[in-house]
């Protein structure tokens, strides 16, 4: 198909989720129900909106009311490490339009426009930051609880948890300010990798609609 600025995401991969036996996280026919409506200009601007916000795991620290169900910063935040924990099938489940489900959601696009290389490329290497940014963010929770209430969580607490946050350095910090500078520095380090990335998938996909267009 033709790929225009007015070009809807629920279109443009269709026939990726016709033939998409995937049912993994953030799979092809997630996205499509994620951004079934929105354009491939909005899909743009929302790429071009994303920024990166050193917030320190603010929403895993018991102390500050803010959890990752209710960070304003979710679906703007390139340097978050809740990227795509909640499954958007689910009818109870909100359906956070992270800066990860928009990378790739571009992705799926771009695949479909024929740079399928590229967009692999583009997917694996997103997905790799932002494990590492849920990695962090694990560390960051289990030092929260730890330094402000003597918490000490198992990894049969928290099942989901990823393994490597238990032996990440953060996840033995001595004090919150160290534990805030650290992740800081984290938090800037894979941001501004994603950053990159999403970079290079909107200048690609922005290549595609005006040569589209022309």
């Amino acid at each position: 198909m033709t790929l225009t600025q007015d070009t809807r995401v629920w279109d443009a991969i269709d026939r990726l989720c016709i033939h998409d036996p995937d049912d993994t996280t953030l799979s092809a026919p997630e996205m499509q129900a994620l951004f079934a409506r929105t354009t491939i200009a909005e899909l743009r601007s929302k790429l071009e909106s994303l920024r990166i916000i050193l917030c320190e795991g603010e929403h895993d620290d018991p102390c500050s009311g803010i959890t990752r169900n209710t960070c304003p910063l979710r679906e703007l935040n390139l340097a978050c490490g809740h990227q795509d924990l909640i499954r958007t099938f689910r009818p109870e489940a909100k359906r956070w339009q992270t800066p990860l489900s928009a990378i790739l959601t571009a992705c799926h696009v771009l695949y479909m426009e024929g740079a399928r290389e590229e967009a692999d490329s583009f997917h694996r290497e997103a997905r790799a930051i932002t494990d590492q940014l849920y990695i962090i963010d694990g560390a960051g929770y289990l030092s929260y609880h730890r330094l402000r209430n003597g918490q000490i969580f198992t990894h049969e607490d928290l099942t989901e948890f990823p393994p490597e946050a238990w032996a990440h350095p953060l996840a033995s910090v001595e004090t919150i300010d160290e534990l805030k500078t650290g992740m800081r520095t984290y938090e800037a380090d894979y941001g501004t990798q994603l950053s990159n990335v999403r970079d290079q998938v909107l200048t690609m996909l922005s290549e595609r609609v005006q040569s589209s267009d022309q």
